[in-house]
């Protein structure tokens, strides 16, 4: 994945994979933080019960998630653009953020997919939406 980055970008140092699981998430999450200057992690940010990152990242950080009423808005404009009227419970969750985070709304993916959000925040980590073609 990595060679799939523009050259200008800094050489990466580590790359983890994790699955859904808090423990991992966090301890990975520590470790990062303490070798790197920037941690990015992708994926686990959707309307799942499984979709833990923003809430493992908040936690670590001892923030609060809150509603972001423009992250609301782009997801439910999203939702109705493939005809979807009426938000579930769980595709509300993707409006809410750690608070002291910026929520950056961003375009539709190459394949269609819809990518809800990136957020951007809790000191030097950035949460962005899955990977979805390379």
């Amino acid at each position: 994945m990595p060679s799939t980055f523009p050259e200008k970008w800094p050489k990466w140092e580590s790359i983890s994979l994790v699955g859904d699981n808090e423990e991992r998430l966090a301890n990975v999450l520590q470790a990062a933080l303490g070798r790197s200057e920037l941690i990015i992690m992708t994926g686990g940010l959707g309307p799942t019960k499984d979709d833990l990152t923003k809430e493992v990242a908040a936690s670590f950080f001892g923030k609060e998630l809150i509603f972001d009423q423009k992250t609301y808005e782009h997801v439910r404009s999203r939702l109705e653009s493939y005809g979807i009227t009426k938000m579930t419970e769980s595709q509300k969750k993707q409006a809410l953020i750690p608070e002291g985070s910026l929520a950056v709304q961003n375009q539709p993916e190459p394949d269609g997919v819809p990518a809800q959000k990136h957020l951007t925040g809790c000191r030097r980590v950035h949460l962005h939406t899955a990977v979805h073609a390379l």
